[in-house]
């Protein structure tokens, strides 16, 4: 399965190192440096620096032909309000934007 998670800090790499060790393809996505070394010295992922709500960063990751996409940035309004603006503009296909959203509901002890 073709994997995306946007985010590297520590749920991002968590998750990066189980789901690779079930021998899914995982890209990940910081624009943090420093965080995504862990996942490339140590896992054997594609990591890119660059913003996880850039259409260019989202098209150089292959997002569009992933089968899961998961965020897990700080920023899940702002992520989330960029991803539709992108399928408005037919950046993203639908199919990617309804798996996007399942992901980033705020939990329920959340506001």
């Amino acid at each position: 399965m073709r994997i995306v998670i946007a985010g590297a800090g520590e749920v991002g790499l968590h998750l990066s190192k189980l789901l690779s060790s079930e021998s899914h393809d995982i890209t990940l996505i910081d624009n943090n440096q420093i965080n995504l070394k862990d996942g490339e010295n140590y896992l054997d992922i594609n990591v890119i620096n660059g913003d996880s709500s850039s259409p260019k960063t989202l098209k150089k990751s292959g997002v569009s032909n992933a089968d899961l996409v998961i965020g897990v940035t700080a920023r899940h309004l702002v992520y989330q309000t960029k991803l539709s603006i992108f399928f408005r503009l037919r950046l993203i296909p639908l199919q990617f934007l309804k798996q996007v959203y399942l992901f980033l509901l705020p939990h329920p002890s959340e506001p």
